[in-house]
């Protein structure tokens, strides 16, 4: 693949205006930090897309690669807090979230950090930096031996926050134009501002391929393991074209199988939604998966697994999912087009995600069970049809490789910056 280097010349700015890249390989170096999965599956969608177009790429965790030990307390400390104590989380993330971009904290904040990122830089000497988690590692001043390639920060959520950006020279991946506009607006981000979506795995790529109806019959454990009670398999070309398959609700409690009330949110889902059959994905959380398949075992319409790692057939025939709100997640559901109820979702940018898709009328926000029991008896086909199309609009699931023709065509991504209506919502 060739790089257009006659059309680079002629751009006016700067950031566009590169030379980093002679060659038709270009070497990209992907910096993420190890808070759950979101970051992984992100770094793996744009490594996939970034080695389908031929150029070399290379991944690095920036906390682990600091020091192990204090990446692995620092996880901890981030799950003990989104799950026990989340009013805390919610409450520092508020305080913080109106900070200067270039407030000390910030750089404090990255000490750990920093010295990771500018080995990696030195390191792999990379034609572009990617980061997916935007935490003032490469803030300037930096080593003068240290030559700074171009930078790209991809943003994860559907929420902004001042420690996010940082003046740089790059350029800024968001998920909506709408939140172009805000963050110009609320943190004065000077930066070209670019609205392409979050990245997600290839499996999502295209919103017709794959897309089918999983058979759901019930078939029983055979194992005692994390396996399913019901058969998946995906011998239908779409769920609309599929006579007498069974309509259900899909629960997602994320890669570490964490969800408030969950017993009594399936129940609920059973009592109010009797024509549908819940199916509940329960990550990696064995206990979790052992008490919902306890509870529910004489129940043949609630279905409980374990981790999927390809999800995209059961999102694709799924009437409508309940979540959580992690970015990645929604940016999986909206690439399919799917409805999407969020039930008291974490404070912080969780709820900010769950409160922006409501808002964008892909779905609803319910902050508890009473609220959850009215929302589904006001549940109806036309509404989930109106959801259905919203999540159409909003998702991208190309935004991978918009990624890649951005970084390989600068005069495309020059048309793009200041309209940010024009590349999405």
């Amino acid at each position: 693949m060739e790089w257009p280097r006659a059309r680079r010349r002629s751009l006016s700015n700067p950031w566009l205006r590169t030379t980093c890249c002679p060659d038709s390989v270009a070497k990209i170096l992907l910096l993420y930090a190890s808070y759950g999965d979101g970051h992984r599956q992100v770094a793996a969608a744009l490594t996939d897309a970034l080695e389908v177009a031929g150029h070399e790429v290379h991944s690095v965790d920036m906390m682990r690669s600091a020091n192990p030990v204090f990446a692995a307390w620092t996880e901890r400390l981030y799950e003990l807090l989104t799950r026990y104590f989340p009013i805390v989380y919610g409450w520092s993330y508020r305080l913080t979230a109106s900070l200067s971009t270039r407030h000390w904290l910030w750089r404090v904040l990255s000490v750990s950090t920093r010295r990771s990122a500018w080995r990696a830089v030195g390191d792999y000497q990379p034609d572009v930096v990617v980061q997916l988690f935007s935490d003032h590692a490469l803030r300037p001043p930096i080593p003068a031996s240290l030559r700074m390639p171009r930078r790209l920060v991809v943003l994860t959520d559907y929420a902004l926050h001042s420690r996010w950006f940082y003046p740089s020279g790059g350029a800024y991946i968001l998920p909506s134009a709408r939140l172009v506009v805000r963050a110009q607006r609320e943190y004065g981000v000077e930066d070209p501002l670019l609205a392409l979506g979050i990245p997600v795995r290839r499996e999502f790529w295209s919103a017709a391929e794959g897309h089918c109806a999983p058979n759901i019959t019930h078939a029983g454990r055979d194992d005692g393991g994390m396996l399913d009670r019901h058969d998946f398999s995906c011998d239908s070309p779409s769920p609309k074209t599929r006579e007498g398959s069974t309509p259900y609700v899909l629960v997602l409690t994320g890669g570490r199988g964490v969800f408030p009330q969950l017993k009594k949110v399936v129940r609920t889902l059973r009592q109010e939604r009797r024509e549908e059959t819940v199916v509940v994905l329960c990550g990696r959380n064995q206990t979790m998966y052992d008490r919902l398949n306890e509870e529910f075992s004489g129940d043949p319409q609630v279905s409980v697994r374990g981790y999927l790692a390809h999800v995209r057939p059961l999102l694709s025939g799924a009437s409508w999912v309940v979540t959580k709100a992690g970015g990645v997640t929604i940016a999986e559901c909206l690439a399919v087009g799917v409805p999407l109820l969020f039930f008291r979702p974490t404070p912080g940018q969780e709820f900010e995600n769950a409160r922006f898709v409501s808002e964008s009328g892909a779905g609803i926000l319910v902050k508890n069970l009473s609220q959850l029991e009215t929302a589904l008896r006001g549940l109806s086909s036309d509404m989930l049809a109106e959801w259905r199309l919203a999540a159409a609009r909003l998702g991208q699931p190309e935004a991978a490789t918009k990624v890649v023709q951005l970084l390989e065509n600068w005069q495309g991504t020059e048309a793009l910056v200041g309209q940010p209506e024009t590349v999405g919502q």
